[in-house]
C-alpha cells in the first residue's frame, strides 16, 4: 500500500449500488438557462407599469390643487385664530411717559422723591 491514500473499509457490494448512481448523477450535462427569462420577466413588468403610471400620475394632478388649497386654508385658519386670541388678552399699554426718567420711575414703582434727579 502507499502512503498517500488513506484506507478505507472494505467494500461489501452496497456501496457500488450508490457509486454508479453518483456517477450517472456527475455525467448528466448541467442543464442551461433559459435565455432572456429575466429580460422578458423585467420587460412585461415595465408594460404593466407604464399602463398604471398614467392614471395614477393623473389622479395625483387632479387632487394635489385640492390638497395644496387645504393646507392654504388650514395655515390661514390657524394665523387667524392665533391673533384673534392675543388680539384678546393684550392688556391695554398705559400712555407713554413723557421722559425716560419718568417711565423708568413708573414701571419700578420708584418714590420719585427718593431718588436724586438728573441734572
Amino acid at each position: 500500500m502507499s502512503a498517500n491514500k488513506p484506507q478505507s473499509a472494505p467494500n461489501n457490494g452496497q456501496d457500488d449500488g450508490l457509486d454508479d448512481l453518483l456517477r450517472q448523477l456527475r455525467d448528466q450535462p448541467v442543464p442551461e438557462p433559459r435565455p432572456f427569462f429575466y429580460t422578458r420577466v423585467r420587460a412585461r413588468l415595465d408594460a404593466q407599469n407604464a399602463l398604471e403610471t398614467p392614471r395614477a400620475s393623473r389622479t395625483w394632478l387632479l387632487h394635489r390643487p385640492t390638497y395644496a388649497l387645504l393646507l392654504g386654508l388650514l395655515v390661514l385658519g390657524v394665523n387667524v385664530g392665533v391673533v384673534l386670541h392675543f388680539k384678546q388678552r393684550l392688556p391695554e399699554q398705559p400712555a407713554v411717559a413723557a421722559t425716560h426718567y419718568d417711565a423708568f420711575v413708573a414701571e419700578y414703582q420708584l418714590d420719585p422723591f427718593a431718588l436724586p434727579l438728573p441734572q
